[in-house]
């Protein structure tokens, strides 16, 4: 088929006259798998963009409560806290999350902050047997659960299944660790779409 005589417009939008990535992969002597030949396109404009959208203190705000509060956010690998009582401090957007993992091997994540005074519970990743607010001394258990209030003569008003540490839905993927605060979140490979397929063969789990 002659240059002139190919389709260079797809759905959503037109692309650069020539030979595609899809042409291309059909000229390749092995068969490759139907979902590199996957195209999804979504034509937005071609405008440039405002500078304030690097600049913006409102967009960054925006952008907080919209987006990063709402997506899956690579937040470990497995290698960083192989053992239970392994803990790793992720923070981004203005927020502070604590992976913990559990005796199970699972990996639990909370909102990094004290349920008394809301300070951090730890400021950096390392090891733990239990989570110990440095300020009064409230402490949980790794699981979240509340372990001890000093001086609990002085909150009898606090109900101890009230003062399980807020947790973050958490996902495993190719040894990442991810964490998101929508709780109606679909799982990541769900959420990813056939991206993760791409990664498949790549075995990122026994990588460090």
């Amino acid at each position: 088929m002659a240059d002139g005589d190919r389709k260079t417009t797809l759905i959503g939008g037109e692309r650069c006259p020539g030979m595609s990535y899809s042409d291309l992969l059909d000229l390749d002597t092995r068969k490759v798998p139907k979902f590199l030949k996957d195209e999804s396109i979504e034509h937005l404009g071609s405008e440039p963009l405002a500078a304030d959208r690097y600049t913006s203190h409102e967009f960054m705000r925006l952008e907080n409560e919209k987006m990063w509060r709402k997506v899956w956010q690579f937040a470990a690998r497995e290698e960083e806290m192989p053992d239970p009582g392994d803990n790793v401090v992720y923070e981004n957007a203005g927020r502070s999350y604590l992976l913990v993992r559990q005796e199970d091997g699972s990996v639990r994540a909370f909102h990094n902050v004290c349920l008394h005074r809301g300070r951090k519970l730890a400021l950096k990743s390392g090891y733990q047997t239990e989570l110990k607010c440095p300020f009064h001394g409230f402490t949980w258990n790794n699981d979240g659960s509340l372990k001890e209030i000093p001086c609990r003569w002085d909150f009898s008003h606090l109900n101890d299944e009230n003062m399980q540490l807020p947790e973050l839905r958490v996902d495993r993927w190719q040894g990442f660790i991810l964490v998101s605060e929508d709780p109606d979140i679909k799982p990541f490979k769900k959420w990813a779409g056939p991206a993760t397929k791409h990664y498949e063969r790549w075995k990122l789990d026994e990588c460090f």
